[in-house]
Protein backbone atom coordinates (compact mmCIF):
# COMPACT_ATOMS: atom_id res chain seq x y z
CA UNK A 1 0.00 0.00 0.00
CA UNK A 2 2.82 2.58 0.70
CA UNK A 3 4.21 1.63 -2.68
CA UNK A 4 0.40 3.03 -4.09
CA UNK A 5 0.43 5.61 -1.91
CA UNK A 6 4.17 6.63 -3.54
CA UNK A 7 2.57 6.14 -7.02
CA UNK A 8 0.24 8.25 -6.33
CA UNK A 9 2.99 11.15 -5.03
CA UNK A 10 5.29 10.49 -7.93
CA UNK A 11 1.95 10.97 -10.06
CA UNK A 12 1.08 14.30 -8.87
CA UNK A 13 4.80 15.66 -9.70
CA UNK A 14 5.03 13.83 -13.17
CA UNK A 15 1.90 14.84 -14.31
CA UNK A 16 1.91 18.37 -12.64
CA UNK A 17 5.65 19.18 -13.81
CA UNK A 18 4.90 19.95 -17.18
CA UNK A 19 2.21 22.18 -16.57
CA UNK A 20 3.63 24.62 -14.60
CA UNK A 21 6.78 24.68 -17.10
CA UNK A 22 4.74 25.41 -20.08
CA UNK A 23 4.40 28.78 -21.98
CA UNK A 24 1.65 30.03 -23.72
CA UNK A 25 3.21 29.73 -27.03
CA UNK A 26 3.37 25.85 -26.77
CA UNK A 27 -0.51 25.79 -26.66
CA UNK A 28 -1.51 28.92 -29.12
CA UNK A 29 -3.51 26.66 -31.40
CA UNK A 30 -5.62 25.66 -27.79
CA UNK A 31 -6.71 29.33 -27.20
CA UNK A 32 -10.20 29.21 -28.29
CA UNK A 33 -12.68 29.31 -25.46
CA UNK A 34 -15.33 26.41 -25.39
CA UNK A 35 -17.13 23.24 -23.86
CA UNK A 36 -17.02 19.23 -24.42
CA UNK A 37 -19.42 17.14 -23.18
CA UNK A 38 -18.62 13.38 -23.23
CA UNK A 39 -18.28 9.87 -22.05
CA UNK A 40 -16.31 7.31 -21.19
CA UNK A 41 -15.07 3.41 -20.39
CA UNK A 42 -13.01 2.47 -17.81
CA UNK A 43 -10.94 -0.41 -16.51
CA UNK A 44 -9.11 -0.62 -13.40
CA UNK A 45 -7.23 -2.19 -10.80
CA UNK A 46 -7.63 -1.76 -7.16
CA UNK A 47 -5.41 -2.40 -3.26
CA UNK A 48 -7.81 -1.82 -0.56
CA UNK A 49 -6.57 -1.71 2.83
CA UNK A 50 -9.61 -1.84 6.35
CA UNK A 51 -9.89 -2.63 9.09
CA UNK A 52 -13.25 -3.37 11.85
CA UNK A 53 -13.96 -1.54 14.71
CA UNK A 54 -16.66 -2.46 17.60
CA UNK A 55 -17.32 0.01 19.88
CA UNK A 56 -13.80 1.90 18.80
CA UNK A 57 -11.78 -1.29 19.75
CA UNK A 58 -10.21 -2.81 16.90
CA UNK A 59 -11.37 -6.68 15.56
CA UNK A 60 -9.17 -9.40 13.65
CA UNK A 61 -6.51 -8.38 11.31
CA UNK A 62 -6.13 -5.21 9.15
CA UNK A 63 -6.62 -6.55 5.31
CA UNK A 64 -5.80 -5.75 2.02
CA UNK A 65 -7.07 -6.63 -1.18
CA UNK A 66 -6.35 -6.40 -5.08
CA UNK A 67 -9.64 -6.47 -7.48
CA UNK A 68 -10.09 -5.88 -10.94
CA UNK A 69 -13.48 -3.71 -12.01
CA UNK A 70 -14.86 -1.89 -15.04
CA UNK A 71 -17.19 1.33 -14.96
CA UNK A 72 -18.45 4.13 -17.25
CA UNK A 73 -18.25 7.98 -16.71
CA UNK A 74 -19.59 10.82 -17.81
CA UNK A 75 -18.79 14.82 -17.82
CA UNK A 76 -18.21 18.02 -19.06
CA UNK A 77 -15.28 20.40 -19.90
CA UNK A 78 -15.12 24.30 -20.12
CA UNK A 79 -11.63 25.62 -22.18
CA UNK A 80 -9.98 29.07 -21.56
CA UNK A 81 -6.75 28.90 -23.23
CA UNK A 82 -4.89 25.85 -22.95
CA UNK A 83 -6.53 25.47 -19.35
CA UNK A 84 -10.02 23.54 -18.58
CA UNK A 85 -11.82 23.39 -15.48
CA UNK A 86 -14.78 20.76 -15.39
CA UNK A 87 -16.86 17.96 -13.25
CA UNK A 88 -17.20 14.38 -13.78
CA UNK A 89 -19.28 11.21 -12.69
CA UNK A 90 -18.38 7.42 -12.57
CA UNK A 91 -19.72 4.05 -11.86
CA UNK A 92 -17.42 0.92 -11.19
CA UNK A 93 -18.24 -2.36 -10.88
CA UNK A 94 -15.88 -5.09 -9.19
CA UNK A 95 -15.24 -8.41 -10.60
CA UNK A 96 -14.07 -9.66 -8.06
CA UNK A 97 -15.29 -8.75 -4.94
CA UNK A 98 -14.07 -10.83 -1.80
CA UNK A 99 -12.02 -9.63 1.18
CA UNK A 100 -11.70 -12.59 4.44
CA UNK A 101 -10.95 -11.64 7.68
CA UNK A 102 -9.95 -12.90 10.66
CA UNK A 103 -11.97 -11.25 13.21
CA UNK A 104 -15.48 -12.30 13.68
CA UNK A 105 -16.21 -10.90 10.35
CA UNK A 106 -16.01 -13.89 7.69
CA UNK A 107 -16.14 -11.95 4.43
CA UNK A 108 -16.50 -8.28 3.20
CA UNK A 109 -17.79 -7.95 -0.28
CA UNK A 110 -16.83 -4.89 -1.85
CA UNK A 111 -19.32 -3.89 -4.71
CA UNK A 112 -17.70 -1.00 -6.11
CA UNK A 113 -17.65 2.97 -5.76
CA UNK A 114 -18.60 5.76 -7.81
CA UNK A 115 -17.01 9.70 -8.01
CA UNK A 116 -18.47 13.20 -7.98
CA UNK A 117 -15.71 15.38 -8.66
CA UNK A 118 -14.13 18.61 -10.12
CA UNK A 119 -11.31 18.85 -12.37
CA UNK A 120 -8.27 21.28 -13.27
CA UNK A 121 -6.01 20.95 -16.04
CA UNK A 122 -3.99 21.73 -19.02
CA UNK A 123 -3.73 20.51 -22.77
CA UNK A 124 0.10 19.93 -24.12
CA UNK A 125 -0.23 19.14 -27.54
CA UNK A 126 -2.50 16.58 -27.58
CA UNK A 127 -2.21 15.66 -24.12
CA UNK A 128 -4.29 17.02 -21.50
CA UNK A 129 -3.33 16.36 -17.91
CA UNK A 130 -5.37 17.00 -14.90
CA UNK A 131 -5.70 16.59 -11.03
CA UNK A 132 -9.27 15.79 -10.02
CA UNK A 133 -10.80 15.75 -6.15
CA UNK A 134 -14.55 15.62 -4.94
CA UNK A 135 -16.68 13.07 -3.38
CA UNK A 136 -16.94 9.16 -3.11
CA UNK A 137 -19.02 6.30 -2.08
CA UNK A 138 -18.82 2.63 -2.03
CA UNK A 139 -20.61 -0.30 -1.25
CA UNK A 140 -19.99 -2.82 1.27
CA UNK A 141 -21.46 -6.19 2.68
CA UNK A 142 -20.58 -8.66 4.89
CA UNK A 143 -21.90 -11.83 5.94
CA UNK A 144 -20.54 -12.38 10.33
CA UNK A 145 -19.89 -15.69 12.52
CA UNK A 146 -23.86 -16.30 12.02
CA UNK A 147 -23.80 -16.09 8.01
CA UNK A 148 -26.19 -13.06 8.24
CA UNK A 149 -25.39 -10.61 5.51
CA UNK A 150 -25.15 -6.73 6.41
CA UNK A 151 -24.40 -3.76 4.04
CA UNK A 152 -23.39 -0.60 4.15
CA UNK A 153 -23.09 2.45 1.90
CA UNK A 154 -20.08 4.36 2.92
CA UNK A 155 -19.02 8.48 2.12
CA UNK A 156 -15.80 9.54 1.39
CA UNK A 157 -13.03 12.20 -0.30
CA UNK A 158 -11.35 11.29 -3.37
CA UNK A 159 -8.14 12.76 -5.13
CA UNK A 160 -6.62 11.63 -8.32
CA UNK A 161 -4.48 12.89 -11.22
CA UNK A 162 -4.03 11.86 -14.92
CA UNK A 163 -3.94 12.50 -18.62
CA UNK A 164 -6.53 11.88 -21.59
CA UNK A 165 -4.41 11.29 -24.76
CA UNK A 166 -6.23 12.43 -27.79
CA UNK A 167 -5.61 9.92 -30.48
CA UNK A 168 -8.38 11.38 -32.92
CA UNK A 169 -10.93 15.00 -32.55
CA UNK A 170 -13.42 13.22 -30.49
CA UNK A 171 -11.28 10.03 -28.86
CA UNK A 172 -9.11 10.29 -26.10
CA UNK A 173 -7.36 7.16 -24.21
CA UNK A 174 -7.44 7.91 -20.48
CA UNK A 175 -4.55 6.20 -18.09
CA UNK A 176 -5.43 7.99 -13.96
CA UNK A 177 -4.17 7.21 -10.55
CA UNK A 178 -6.65 8.20 -7.48
CA UNK A 179 -7.00 7.53 -4.10
CA UNK A 180 -10.66 6.87 -1.92
CA UNK A 181 -10.57 7.43 1.67
CA UNK A 182 -13.60 5.93 3.86
CA UNK A 183 -13.07 7.12 7.76
CA UNK A 184 -16.60 5.46 9.22
CA UNK A 185 -18.77 3.03 7.11
CA UNK A 186 -21.31 1.66 9.65
CA UNK A 187 -22.63 -2.15 9.80
CA UNK A 188 -25.81 -2.26 11.90
CA UNK A 189 -25.89 -5.54 13.98
CA UNK A 190 -27.75 -6.39 17.04
CA UNK A 191 -25.28 -9.18 17.91
CA UNK A 192 -22.74 -6.74 19.24
CA UNK A 193 -24.83 -3.87 20.56
CA UNK A 194 -23.30 -0.54 18.48
CA UNK A 195 -22.81 -2.98 15.51
CA UNK A 196 -19.21 -2.49 13.51
CA UNK A 197 -18.23 0.11 11.95
CA UNK A 198 -14.75 0.28 9.08
CA UNK A 199 -11.92 2.76 8.27
CA UNK A 200 -11.52 1.88 3.98
CA UNK A 201 -9.25 2.94 1.76
CA UNK A 202 -8.47 2.12 -1.99
CA UNK A 203 -5.74 3.10 -4.13
CA UNK A 204 -6.62 3.13 -7.94
CA UNK A 205 -4.58 2.65 -11.28
CA UNK A 206 -7.40 2.87 -14.16
CA UNK A 207 -7.33 2.98 -18.10
CA UNK A 208 -10.22 4.15 -20.03
CA UNK A 209 -11.43 5.33 -23.39
CA UNK A 210 -13.18 8.82 -23.34
CA UNK A 211 -15.35 10.37 -26.09
CA UNK A 212 -16.51 13.59 -27.36
CA UNK A 213 -20.33 14.27 -27.61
Amino acid sequence: MNKLRGFLLAGVVFWLAPIAGAQAGDTQSNSSEKVDFYGGLLADFSASDHQMFVNGSPIGNSESSSLLGVGGLVGLRGHSGPWFFGAEADLNANLANAVTNTGSIDVVHDFGNGHLRVLVGQEIGNVSFFAAGGLAGTRLEFSDTANVLRGSTGLGWSIGVGADIAVSDSVSLRIEGLHDQYDNIHFDDTNVGAGYNTKWSENTVRVGAVFKF
